[in-house]
């Protein structure tokens, strides 16, 4: 588990957009120049607000307070942006395309696709980690096309979040924590009588990786996953192991660069 972080979040964000179809797609494929929706100028928001309903007796004795209802709102002024993306902002919008030519329709109810759209934005900090904001939903805000001497014609976007899975989800933070590592596990290590006197015969599963190999060390060891363990002693997995019972080993399966992928431990049984 990582370390709980205090800091104070400074900078603003990109912001990505892309018809929803029922699953949050990895990173790389939301985070692209084609789901880029604009740049961002002074700064977005992402609001979270509750519905609160108290109940009381009518003595002031009791009461209990519930959420009723809640609503998430995606606010940002697009500095620069692209009319190929106004069908984002609009449910009627449709955009076309003619040689030398873009035309977007906007209005006519019997054209509001209503189709969901999923919202990222990503912050990025290189000392405390990036943090990434999703959410699923619709434009809800409309949007004035701005045209003034001496003014950047900003795109307002205003999107309401819905569900965006079974457990009503409204918005999925994620935060990078630098510095983490996550503990190799995974093995299961059992230990049995060897061949000879002070010798143990371990057995692991699951079946190792392709091209992978097993190293072992005295105790109970702790590996991150990716750490390299040059220092630890390679076992082709058959061989019996010099080792006394109740010794603890630690039995770690590692890629062809030997860094750590898996790893468990046993408590030894040897022949006598």
């Amino acid at each position: 588990m990582a370390d709980k972080d205090i800091f104070i979040p400074v900078g603003s964000a990109y912001i990505y957009a892309m018809p929803f179809t029922g699953d949050i797609p990895s990173d790389v494929a939301i985070e692209t120049e084609d789901n880029r929706l604009g740049y961002i100028e002074k700064g977005a928001t992402v609001q979270y607000k509750p519905t609160n309903k108290t109940f009381k007796d009518d003595f002031g004795s009791l009461s209990r307070t519930v959420i009723t209802e809640e609503v998430v709102t995606l606010k940002a002024s697009l500095v620069a942006w692209s009319s190929k993306n106004l069908d984002t902002f609009c449910a009627s919008g449709r955009v076309t395309e003619t040689a030398g030519h873009r035309t977007v329709k906007i209005g006519g109810l019997k054209y509001a696709s209503n189709k969901l759209w999923l919202f990222r934005l990503m912050h990025p900090d290189g000392k405390y980690g990036d943090v990434r904001i999703t959410i699923v939903g619709t434009a809800t805000g409309g949007f004035t096309l701005t045209y003034k001497q001496d003014t950047a014609g900003n795109l307002d976007l205003e999107a309401t979040a819905q569900p965006s899975d079974k457990d009503g989800t409204l918005i999925i933070y994620d935060e990078e924590v630098l510095g983490d590592t996550v503990k190799a596990s995974g093995l299961a290590v059992s230990s049995a009588a060897g061949s000879t006197s002070g010798t143990t015969k371990l057995s692991v599963t699951p079946t190792i990786g392709s091209g992978n190999s097993y190293r072992y060390m005295a105790g109970a060891q702790n590996p991150a996953v990716g750490a390299v363990l040059s220092a630890w002693t390679a076992w082709g997995g058959t061989s019996d192991i010099t080792a006394a019972t109740g010794d603890i080993l630690t039995v770690a399966e590692v890629n062809s660069t030997g860094a750590a992928v898996k790893a468990g431990i046993c408590t030894v049984t040897a022949k006598v």
